[in-house]
Order: C-alpha cells, then structure tokens, then sequence
C-alpha cells in the first residue's frame, strides 16, 4: 500500500506540473482528471514495482537453489 500512495501521489505531481502548463486547454474540468489519470498511472506504477520486488525474490531462490546442488557434488 506504501508503494502504490508513492506512486499515486508521484504522479499526481507529474500530471498536475503537465496540466498547469497547457493541460488545462485541453480539458475543463482539471482537477477530476488529474484524479482519474493519477489513479491509473500509479495502478500502472505499483504492478510493475510488484513485478520487480517477485522477479528479485525469484533471482534469490534460484541462487539459494544454485548454491545447495553446488554444495552436494
């Protein structure tokens, strides 16, 4: 949860900085979305944070695995 609130609020800033200088032309309510997009894109954010922190568990079990067949030749 930690994770995606990081990543919610960091993309809530990058899009706020975008739709302050000249998102605000294109749509005209700003601040739903701003929302709305902030929500997907840390939606975004935080599965391939999870991808990450599984492929690195993963890495680590193989080592693990590796090591012990090392260990009985």
């Amino acid at each position: 949860m930690k994770n995606f609130l990081s990543a919610f609020f960091m993309s809530m800033f990058v899009l706020f900085m975008f739709f302050f200088f000249g998102g605000g032309l294109i749509f005209e309510n700003v601040y739903g979305i701003l929302m709305f997009s902030s929500l997907i894109f840390a939606a975004f954010i935080t599965g391939f944070m999870s991808q990450e922190t599984k492929i690195t568990e993963l890495e680590n079990r193989v080592k693990a695995l590796e090591n012990q067949e090392g260990e009985y030749d």
